[in-house]
This record gives C-alpha cells, sequence and structure tokens, in this order.
C-alpha cells in the first residue's frame, strides 16, 4: 500500500475536520433587515421550529470534497441524543483513517494511523460545558441553535435577533456566552426551518483557560466561518468556508441526508493507543 499516499490522505483529512468543526461550532449573515418583535416574532420561530422533532439517533453521512484532497473522504456520522457523537473520516483503498468521538465530558480526537489520541475536556468551557455536546448534535441536525441554551425555541427565542427577509425567509443573529469568546454567529433559514446560511466571526481572544491538550495559541486566534446549504428533496450539498488568521480554506459535503432512528457503529477501543497532545495527533 502506498504509504505516502496514506499519510497525505491523512493530512488532508485532519484539516478538513478541523474546518469542519469550526464552522458547525462557530455559526451567522450579516444582513441588515427589520427585525420582528412581539407576536410576528413568536409567530416565525413557531413556522421555523413546526418541524424540528423529538429524536433518539440519528446519523448521516457525506462526500468530502476539497482542493487539499487527493480523493473523495467518506465522512459517517451517528449520534445518540444527549450521549455520543460519533464521525468517522474514510478514504477509499484505506478505509477509517481519523476519528472524534463526543460524549458530554470528553472529546476524543483519534489518529488510527499513527494509533494516539488526544483528550480535550470539556469542563474547561465552564458553565457553559453542559451544553456543548448538546448544541453540536442540534446544529449537526440542521437546526437553528442557540449555543448555550439549545435549538431555537418559544423559550430561547428572546434572546436572539429575528429578521424576516426575501420570500418567507428568516435571519437569526446571535452572539456567544462569555465562556464562548467574542464571537457574533447567527443562521439564515427557510419557513420550513433548514439552514441556508451559517456564519460566525471571532474577533477578540478568548480568555477562558484553553481545554486540555489544545494550545494557549487559541487565544490569539481571529477567524471566520460560513456555511452555505442546497437543497434537493431532502437531501442537502453545503459549502464549507474558514479563515484563520488570514488563511482561506474551503470544503464541500455532498449528498447530506438525515436518517432518523439510525443504528450506528461503535466507539474505538483505545486500548494500544498512545495519548498524545493535540498538535501531535494532527502530525503524520
Amino acid at each position: 500500500m502506498n504509504t505516502k499516499y496514506i499519510t497525505e490522505s491523512m493530512k488532508a483529512a485532519w484539516r478538513v475536520a478541523a474546518m469542519m468543526l469550526m464552522a458547525l461550532l462557530f455559526a451567522a449573515p450579516v444582513y441588515s433587515q427589520t427585525e420582528l418583535t412581539g407576536k410576528k416574532a413568536e409567530q416565525a420561530v413557531a413556522a421555523i421550529t413546526k418541524d424540528y422533532k423529538n429524536w433518539r439517533s440519528a446519523a448521516w453521512s457525506a462526500k468530502v470534497k476539497a482542493d487539499m484532497l487527493p480523493v473523495s473522504v467518506t465522512m459517517k456520522t451517528w449520534m445518540l441524543r444527549d450521549s455520543l457523537t460519533l464521525i468517522s473520516l474514510r478514504a477509499p483503498l484505506v478505509g477509517e483513517v481519523a476519528r472524534i468521538e463526543i460524549d458530554n465530558r470528553n472529546i476524543n480526537v483519534i489518529n488510527k494511523f499513527k494509533k494516539c489520541y488526544t483528550r480535550i475536556n470539556l469542563a474547561a468551557y465552564g458553565s457553559a460545558s453542559a451544553c456543548v455536546h448538546s448544541n453540536l448534535q442540534d446544529i449537526l441536525m440542521g437546526r437553528a441553535t442557540i449555543i448555550g441554551s439549545g435549538a431555537l425555541s418559544k423559550s430561547n427565542y428572546k434572546d436572539t435577533g429575528i429578521f424576516l427577509f426575501g420570500d418567507e425567509q428568516y435571519l437569526i443573529t446571535c452572539e456567544l456566552p462569555e465562556e464562548y469568546g467574542a464571537i457574533d454567529y447567527g443562521y439564515a433559514v427557510d419557513r420550513n426551518g433548514r439552514i441556508l446560511e451559517m456564519m460566525a466571526v471571532k474577533g477578540k481572544p478568548h480568555t477562558a483557560p484553553a481545554p486540555s491538550g489544545m494550545q494557549s495559541a487559541v487565544e490569539e486566534i481571529s477567524a471566520e466561518a460560513s456555511a452555505r446549504v442546497a437543497y434537493s428533496g431532502n437531501v442537502a450539498d453545503a459549502a464549507i468556508n474558514v479563515t484563520v488568521n488570514g488563511k482561506a480554506m474551503s470544503v464541500g459535503l455532498e449528498g447530506m441526508k438525515i436518517e432518523m432512528g439510525a443504528s450506528g457503529f461503535q466507539r474505538l477501543d483505545l486500548r494500544g493507543y498512545r495519548e498524545a497532545g493535540l498538535s501531535d495527533v494532527m502530525k503524520f
């Protein structure tokens, strides 16, 4: 097997994974429209969230395409509500090359090629830590999500700005709690509550303690992230763009379709893997 090919595929897969996580966690278009208030805002929230059904498990997969990738990589995601999220990156002829496993306490970032992993303790996010995993799941389900609270609902919409624009489309603007740093974010959604666009801007240093395994340099990050989504029936394609400290990257996700009630795959047995710092796990 071509070792150089595997190594380059692994490196590219990690860069794609990091970009996708940033775009998913930092989500807000900056349109200027007339804000909806009172009864009109309440009616807008009811329209946006009418299809936000309760769920126990869900899965989706997508083809990942980017200039940095020598081949198309498949991303498979499976979630157990408020319990576990597994994200697997797989390359042709190679199989699974990387894994991200998230529960309510930790994020495990796993390099299968080097048999090593890093563990990020969510407690480092302080009082916001209890919501990190649940919020990420809501975003992965394609729902407008208020970080630190949950999917948009009648109980939390007053913490946002809601605007009407276009033909029954809405803009939702938000600001992250202090625990997450100075990030403005938001969503453009259609009348069915499906996300059309997500954007986020982080321009100030994050002064909270860096999670275990992460470099203190995150405090100096200036970043912008956006994702645009197009739908064909119940199948979606997304174009994600991320700029970190002036360096731009882009990636496409094709053929995403959520399967409710899906059975999933197992967590990796990390016996035989060594624990390492994040920078080491990302190297090949």
